[in-house]
């Protein structure tokens, strides 16, 4: 089941842009920030997780937040209403590997 989240801001307009990325993420944490990533900051993206394994997905935080794994099949779903995603981790357990398709919006 998607989850989405919200939160206000500004009004900044938005790039424009869509940045499509598969990522391949394992038990190493994989940061995702404007320095490595096109087009960040992000106003909204869609994660889905292709699997195998569960993923955790933590937006605008510095370490992992391990309370709502994405598994296999599951998405989530952000949207600041202004580009205000500026990193985004993501994790698998121990000896984990999953496929991560994103979406992003700038």
């Amino acid at each position: 089941m998607p989850v989405t989240i919200t939160g206000g801001g500004t009004n900044e307009k938005p790039a424009g842009k869509v940045t499509p990325l598969t990522l391949e993420v394992t038990d190493s944490v994989t940061t995702l920030t404007s320095e490595n990533t096109p087009n960040m900051p992000w106003m909204k993206m869609d994660a889905f997780n292709d699997g195998p394994d569960a993923v955790w997905i933590t937006v605008n935080e510095d370490s992992i937040i391990k309370e709502a794994p994405r598994r296999l099949g599951e998405s989530l779903s952000v949207d600041m209403g202004v580009r205000n995603i500026n990193k985004v981790l993501l994790q698998c357990d121990v000896g984990g590997e999953a496929s991560v398709r994103i979406q992003a919006k700038s």
